[in-house]
């Protein structure tokens, strides 16, 4: 996902950007005071996926697996 924001800016100019980020991803086209506010959560969201899947890897050795299983069993 890529955020944009654009001021005074050609429409032609947004749509060739839009055409080059759409290749890898999805956009969004934000006002530029809500950039801040998108950039954090996203990185807010991965961050507490990856700390929940850490304390299930965790619960999971502690039943009886390795960690390699552990792993594979929650991932």
């Amino acid at each position: 996902m890529t955020c944009i924001s654009s001021r005074n800016t050609a429409n032609n100019s947004i749509a060739v950007i839009k055409q080059y980020f759409n290749i890898i991803g999805e956009i969004v086209l934000r006002y530029e005071v809500l950039i801040y506010s998108a950039k954090v959560s996203g990185a807010c969201g991965i961050a507490y996926v990856l700390r929940f899947i850490k304390g299930m890897v965790q619960s999971v050795i502690k039943i009886v697996f390795d960690k390699q299983t552990a792993t594979k069993i929650v991932t």
